[in-house]
């Protein structure tokens, strides 16, 4: 879902309208059905938010780890 909101914004929208079924299934106002929605697309923005950047700490250190290889491999030839 979180790949539509920027570039296919009528399925964020349908996907807003569905979780705002759902909330008022569940016996929630109107005001609260839409902020409950809401809260909960932050939600999974800030999930998503956050893997991407623990993928781009697991690459910075996966590029360190392998620069710390070849520096100890140079000082192995250099000895």
């Amino acid at each position: 879902m979180l790949h539509a909101l920027g570039q296919r914004p009528a399925e964020a929208q349908q996907w807003m309208a569905s979780m705002q079924a759902a909330l008022a299934a569940r016996g929630f106002d109107i005001a609260q059905v839409h902020q409950g929605a809401l809260v909960q697309l932050a939600a999974m923005v800030e999930q998503q938010a956050r893997l991407v950047a623990c993928e781009d700490i697991y690459r910075l250190i996966a590029v360190l780890a392998l620069g710390a290889a070849a520096f100890l491999l140079a000082q192995r030839h250099l000895a």
